[in-house]
């Protein structure tokens, strides 16, 4: 029964809501994402464009003591037939964050979602990852579409938060943590954002341009693939993008203007590379890791017989092919 009242609340909230609200003028729409080949002659460079509205375009501070970030916790799975371990996971983190809503979104609501909200290259790409055994890419592409349009939390069903309202400040823009180990990279298991969080916008840009140019020849494993091209590296360029300060672990929260970035985390030192290579020693920087203690991950394991990372790197070093008649670019 609570898997079916979650469903139904799934389509009211993909069915009803609309996907801007403009003004009377017609010159600005809140939170509308516009992806198309055809843009208007106000748009921006590049595969997405959002348009604000005065309050989002204003310099407000990170006290106004308002929640901005929603109150739902998101996470994707292929269908709603979770594996037990994954279930049992999900109902602990329900059970954990009682002040959440809990959505769980499937590959097929993932596409209904996608085509009514991001009419373009984005619902592209996940259509072409829909095609092929790559449902970690598809569950970043997702991820990083739920919260951009309605904000909140998303957890890897391995994973497990506890807290959050807790750890969740009123001004927060956006909570992120490094990467255990890895220089470079920055969490992407769980992630905490307000939406419309112009971080995600540059995430789906990232990942879709390289969905469609392909990987570096230095990459030789489907894993590593995927990593670069929809997950924690790509998610980290667009985390740069936004602070390279905050990028490097040299400060733990930075605004510019409305948006925000705080770091959350136990500080560690890191390894100063980002190659299975390069050896255990942690003598590089140091950074806040793993959201400890409000996440912990990979708090189930799960042998997941689909799982993409057996599958071989195509020739063409592109994890998907696009219908060129139909991909908007």
């Amino acid at each position: 029964m609570t898997r079916l009242l979650s469903r139904l609340a799934l389509l009211v909230l993909f069915g009803t809501e609309t996907a801007a609200t403009c003004t009377a003028s017609g010159d600005t729409c809140e939170g509308a994402l516009v992806l198309s080949s055809e843009a208007g002659e106000d748009d921006d460079v590049g595969l997405l464009h959002l348009k604000t509205s005065s309050l989002h375009a204003s310099n407000r501070s990170n006290t106004s003591g308002e929640k901005r970030i929603a109150r739902i916790i998101w996470q994707t799975w292929h269908d709603d037939d979770l594996p037990t371990k994954y279930s049992e996971t999900a109902k602990k983190v329900q059970t954990a964050n009682p002040t959440f809503e809990y959505r769980l979104v499937t590959d097929e609501e993932g596409a209904i979602f996608m085509d009514k909200y991001y009419p373009g290259n984005v619902t592209e790409a996940y259509r072409a990852l829909l095609k092929t055994g790559l449902g970690a890419a598809r569950a970043d592409l997702l991820r990083y579409a739920l919260l951009y349009k309605y904000g909140g939390v998303y957890i890897d069903l391995d994973a497990s938060c506890t807290g959050l309202e807790t750890y969740i400040q009123a001004g927060d823009s956006a909570i992120l943590s490094h990467e255990d180990w890895w220089a470079s990279r920055w969490v992407q298991w769980a992630m905490v954002f307000e939406k419309h969080h112009p971080v995600l916008r540059k995430a789906m840009e990232i990942a879709v341009e390289r969905l469609h140019t392909g990987v570096p020849t230095t990459i030789t494993t489907m894993h590593e693939a995927v990593v670069y091209t929809t997950g924690p590296v790509a998610f980290s360029a667009a985390v740069k993008s936004f602070d390279e300060p905050f990028f490097n672990g040299h400060v733990d929260a930075v605004f510019h203007g409305y948006w925000g970035l705080r770091t959350l985390g136990k500080r560690m030192q890191l390894r100063p590379c980002d190659e299975a290579g390069c050896g255990t020693a942690r003598t590089g920087g140091f950074a806040k890791v793993s959201y400890t203690p409000m996440c912990t991950e990979h708090a189930t394991t799960w042998a997941d017989p689909k799982k993409y990372d057996k599958l071989p790197l195509p020739a063409s070093r592109k994890l998907v092919v696009f219908d060129v008649a139909t991909v908007s670019r």
